[in-house]
């Protein structure tokens, strides 16, 4: 079996059994060590996979070291599966451990837990941005919003006289329309907003300015079709007193309505 283990942010390899044997005795690989083999699919800590003798001997050319080789990274979770946070390998939802924010699966739950209790930061840890941060970022993003709407506003203010009837006053029918008008370009313009600049970077103006970022449970970036789906889900935050909003003060990972309803967080960058 040829294995191959990274270093130094480097992969190395492929090595025997017996040469992986020696490196850890040697101290130059240890349990949270990543490496790889045929077979495995995703690169693992060498405390999680430590072969059997009689595991059968394959060799191939390896997948690349995250952050060396796009090409061969590990697919992204798809409905259902999460991201272990040590290892990088996909699980089932209900097979993972949750620390937090953290998914870790069962084979990295000693590793994870043992790097805690030493205080090593851990890979992909989710800093959570306080209610107090989201609050400025979305007053920031509502001040840029407003600059158009009030434009719309003067704009249907001059042209008044459109709307109005033969006597030269408004009709409930006229301002109703101009109401609706209004209240369309506000609601698409803010679903807009947010969808486009999220699903593009992850942030709006307001995030980035308070130095925040929306990202999936796991760390990684949400798709434009849940960027959508949660400018759209915000409105709903909005409504009875921005009750949506006031979730986020009782619940641990600080999410508002819409975060739940599109399991997403909001995390530092």
């Amino acid at each position: 079996m040829n294995w191959h283990y990274a270093l130094d942010g480097q992969q190395r390899g492929p090595c025997t059994q017996e040469q992986m044997a020696e490196l850890a005795t040697q101290g130059l690989i240890n349990d949270s060590t990543l490496v790889w083999h045929e077979g495995l699919a995703s690169w693992q800590p060498w405390g999680a996979v430590k072969p059997a003798d009689d595991a059968p001997a394959l060799g191939a050319a390896s997948p690349a070291v995250a952050g060396m080789s796009q090409a061969a990274l590990p697919p992204e979770p798809q409905p259902g599966q999460v991201k272990c946070a040590t290892c990088g390998g996909l699980f089932a939802d209900e097979a993972v451990v949750r620390f937090g924010p953290q998914a870790v699966c069962a084979a990295c739950k000693p590793i994870y837990l043992q790097r805690l209790r030493e205080g090593v930061h851990q890979p992909q840890e989710l800093v959570l941005a306080t209610i107090w941060q989201r609050f400025l970022a979305d007053f920031v993003d509502g001040l840029i919003l407003v600059v158009p709407f009030f434009a719309l506003t003067f704009a249907l203010g001059a042209a008044g006289p459109v709307f109005m009837g033969t006597g030269g006053t408004a009709t409930g029918v006229s301002f109703l329309m101009m109401q609706l008008m209004m209240q369309a370009f506000f609601v698409g313009g803010s679903i807009l907003y947010n969808g486009l600049l999220i699903g593009k970077w992850g942030y709006t103006p307001g995030k980035k300015a308070l130095g925040l970022r929306v990202v999936l449970p796991d760390g990684s970036p949400i798709s434009y079709g849940r960027a959508f789906g949660r400018a759209a889900a915000e409105l709903l935050s909005g409504m009875a007193c921005y009750i949506g909003y006031l979730v986020a003060f009782f619940d641990k990972e600080k999410r508002s309505l819409h975060d739940h309803i599109c399991n997403t967080r909001v995390v530092k960058r």
